[in-house]
């Protein structure tokens, strides 16, 4: 219990939403504030997009969608980009998120993680190269955010990668957090022993022997689309 307590006390609220807060609050009080917190435009939705949402209630369009986002609007997606920007893509190739916080959520966390781990001799093992490979995820992510929307094949070519870097950096982050509760439950005396150190050397081994791979997806990610996209088709 100690252990969940000291790891939702590290949780921390939004600044943005914070910051939108107190702007709705002050504009309550009649203050003309310009808010540039949450990147929302000023202008009420679209009767038309109002209108298509409640027509989707209607049908019963209200359980969890696909993970890559509903057929129609990725359809809708591929058509937007061949009649905007001249770019010719399958549905199977776009997926639909709801924004960055969360991955930003994700960060803090692990970044939450290896602080409260500084000092603690037992899990430099853990903390260190967990915050080595969570710095490679985000220079990852600013590499797209930099040239996806120049090159949306930039992000085609690393996506894999970084699928492959994001698993690792959640995995790093599962077996920093069982060795610290394999090393509190030694230090109170519960479970077996050998069971409890057989985890901690098993997590030692992932955090040595299959983290570092994070390095080789982020060189990968930063060489770009051209040696993917000079391939022939046939190559795939």
């Amino acid at each position: 219990m100690g252990f969940l307590a000291d790891a939702l006390s590290r949780v921390k609220p939004s600044a943005t939403i914070a910051m939108t807060q107190k702007a709705r609050e002050l504009k309550a009080k009649g203050v003309d504030v310009i808010s540039l917190s949450v990147g929302e435009p000023d202008f009420d939705t679209p009767d038309h997009i109002k209108e298509a949402a409640i027509d989707a209630i209607r049908r019963g369009e209200t359980k969890y969608p696909p993970v890559s986002g509903i057929v129609p609007l990725r359809d809708a997606i591929v058509k937007k980009f061949k009649r905007e920007n001249g770019l010719d893509y399958k549905a199977s190739q776009t997926i639909v998120g709801t924004g960055g916080k969360h991955v930003m959520a994700f960060f803090e966390m692990v970044k939450a993680e290896v602080k409260c781990h500084e000092g603690d001799a037992r899990m430099a093992g853990f903390a260190d190269p967990l915050k080595a490979a969570s710095k490679q995820l985000q220079s990852a992510a600013m590499f797209f955010m930099n040239n996806a929307m120049k090159n949306p094949n930039a992000a085609l070519a690393g996506s894999y990668d970084f699928m492959h870097l994001m698993g690792h950096v959640c995995m790093g982050l599962m077996w920093t957090r069982m060795a610290k509760a394999a090393h509190l439950a030694l230090d109170e005396g519960r479970g077996d022993p050998a069971f409890l150190h057989a985890k901690i050397a098993t997590g030692r081994y992932y955090m040595t022997r299959q983290l570092p791979a994070c390095a080789m997806h982020l060189s990968r990610i930063e060489s770009g689309a051209d040696p993917v996209m000079a391939l022939a088709a046939e190559a795939f």
